[in-house]
């Protein structure tokens, strides 16, 4: 004997979903890190990303995979710190490609990743069923909470 199909609540289309969340969040994420923007590089952002040469070349990214973050960007051989990071030294070494060693497009970046992590946490509560306005808040808290200011405005 077949089970009957259960009725599923209809899909909600783009038109249903609310959007202002993700504006607010953006507005909220991008008003409070704004400063940063006009900000230099501080402490170890020079050698990380400006002034190393395995910057302007690619093939460090292959090397990130075998050595620490210290001896990549400080062109040893040997292990100079204990920050596995390939992801990173590839990202990082990439984007320079694009943009050099300016600070300010580095900090836009790190403006716009807070935006786009403001917005999946926003998704992801909203995806396992809390409301819009709660949903809101949290993501709201997580994404200005203090902790994130070094990853955000350095």
């Amino acid at each position: 004997m077949k089970r009957p199909k259960k009725k599923s609540a209809p899909e909600k289309s783009a038109q249903d979903k609310p959007w202002w969340p993700y504006l607010l969040l953006a507005a909220a994420v991008v008003g409070v890190y704004w400063r940063s923007l006009s900000g230099g590089f501080v402490l170890d952002d020079r050698t990380l990303f400006r002034d190393s040469s395995s910057l302007s070349d690619l093939g460090s990214i292959g090397r990130g995979f075998t050595q620490d973050v210290g001896a990549v960007r400080k062109g040893s051989e040997t292990v100079i710190s204990s920050y596995y990071r390939p992801l990173f030294l590839a990202l990082t070494t990439a984007y320079y490609q694009v943009v050099g060693g300016r600070p300010r497009p580095w900090h836009q970046a790190s403006v716009a990743l807070a935006v786009l992590v403001a917005w999946l946490a926003y998704g992801w509560l909203r995806h396992f069923g809390w409301s819009a306005r709660l949903g809101f808040w949290i993501a709201l808290v997580f994404s200005l909470h203090p902790a994130h200011t070094s990853s955000v405005a350095w």
